[in-house]
């Protein structure tokens, strides 16, 4: 975890992947919003850090987009349990990254954990005719 002025912070960036296919954009495609993130992820303490979820195009004069964020609870109340999280990645026309980052000041009395991250398939399915990609996915299916 970096340290600066009384903050601490940690990122855990995936490797590249690869441009997701057309048809995870199309409204009408059976892959429509199926490309998903899933991890478990913990808070603990009675002050919290903070952790959010960023996907980065490799194009770096396109913005980072913000896509999650650990929810936020009532102060004082503590939580050792791990949640279940599963979110809809956007779609990315050229090279992405994915990227963790947890930050929380130094006179903070928590912290926080990922495990179990897992991205899925359908995000690296490359069919950009409709038809090939309905039937892939009777094949998924069945």
């Amino acid at each position: 975890m970096g340290k600066s002025e009384g903050i601490q912070r940690a990122t855990l960036k995936s490797p590249k992947f690869p441009a997701m296919a057309r048809s995870l954009s199309n409204i009408s495609s059976p892959f429509y919003r199926q490309c998903k993130i899933r991890f478990f992820y913990h808070e603990m303490g009675i002050t919290w850090p903070t952790m959010y979820l960023r996907i980065e195009p490799t194009d770096y004069a396109k913005p980072p987009i913000d896509i999650w964020r650990m929810g936020e609870r009532l102060p004082g109340l503590k939580n050792t349990g791990w949640r279940r999280e599963s979110v809809d990645l956007p779609f990315m026309e050229s090279d992405y990254y994915l990227r963790f980052d947890a930050v929380r000041f130094s006179v903070s009395e928590g912290n926080s954990g990922l495990d179990d991250i897992s991205i899925t398939p359908q995000c690296f399915i490359q069919v950009e005719n409709e038809l090939n990609a309905h039937l892939l996915l009777h094949l998924l299916l069945d």
